[in-house]
């Protein structure tokens, strides 16, 4: 191995970048680079598979560490819709998911536009996959009233093996697996941390894939784009009888303040 290492804190300029041949070390399968600041490095620089470490000061003597191991191998459109059918995801699902997608590519296209370090494919195929087992929660034929479309028997029979093999489990967790098994373990960690209370995790997000997909998730209302205010507020009615908690409160409270985060990015 030959070994680089890179400390990019005072990067003024891509120039700098090309004179010291840095897309040719990253691209060379035997070199070992370390680059120190390297949110500071174009997009186009960073290798598939890398380890990422961010450090987040928490105070003057105390330091918390996040260690990702990033392989961002992720699928075509067209393997995205073998899934699909693969797992018999019906139409509501798919325009759902379809709409999630557009949302997400869109905000992430922003964010890339104003200089932030996005994956904006793999945001958009994270999020045409984020409810691939949103059928686990299907048992009867007629399920929601937005939609005409009957699920078939054999729908239904195959839901029922896959919730026998993913017991206990809700849909995004069971999501998340899927990914993890097929080998997309990025997709995984995205897929897992769109379930509407992760955010009340003090650690939930480390990244802007999984922030976007989850917020842009919250902006669409079965396949119409809302606003996170009408999208919270349908929530409130539909699966908590319109009472609120102090545990829904602070959901809303993160939420909002999520939107405050992307949007003073993107507007």
């Amino acid at each position: 191995w030959d070994i680089y290492h890179y400390d990019l804190y005072r990067l003024s300029g891509n120039e700098f970048l090309d004179f010291m041949g840095i897309e040719e070390v990253c691209d060379n399968d035997k070199n070992l680079v370390f680059i120190e600041w390297a949110d500071r490095l174009p997009k186009k620089y960073y290798p598939n598979e890398r380890i990422d470490i961010h450090i987040k000061t928490l105070s003057k003597d105390t330091r918390e560490i996040f260690i990702d191991f990033i392989s961002e191998k992720t699928l075509s459109l067209e393997e995205v819709y073998e899934l699909w059918d693969e797992f018999m995801c019906p139409l509501n699902i798919q325009n759902h998911m379809k709409q999630v997608g557009e949302v997400a590519k869109t905000v992430a296209t922003k964010m890339v536009s104003k200089g932030e370090i996005v994956n904006i494919e793999l945001v958009y195929i994270s999020a045409l996959l984020h409810d691939i087992l949103r059928v686990l929660t299907i048992k009867t034929k007629y399920f929601d009233p937005h939609y005409t479309s009957a699920v078939t028997d054999k729908q239904l029979l195959f839901w029922e093996s896959l919730r026998k093999k993913f017991i206990g489990k809700g849909h995004e967790e069971a999501g998340s697996e899927l990914l993890r098994a097929l080998g997309y373990p990025h997709i995984s960690e995205i897929i897992k941390k769109h379930r509407f209370d992760y955010i009340l995790d003090k650690n939930s997000f480390r990244n802007w894939e999984e922030k976007i997909v989850y917020y842009a998730d919250k902006l669409v209302l079965h396949d119409k784009q809302v606003t996170l205010k009408e999208r919270l507020e349908d929530s409130l009615i539909r699966h908590h009888g319109g009472v609120t908690t102090d545990k829904l409160k602070k959901l809303f409270e993160l939420n909002y303040l999520l939107e405050k985060e992307i949007r003073n990015i993107i507007d």
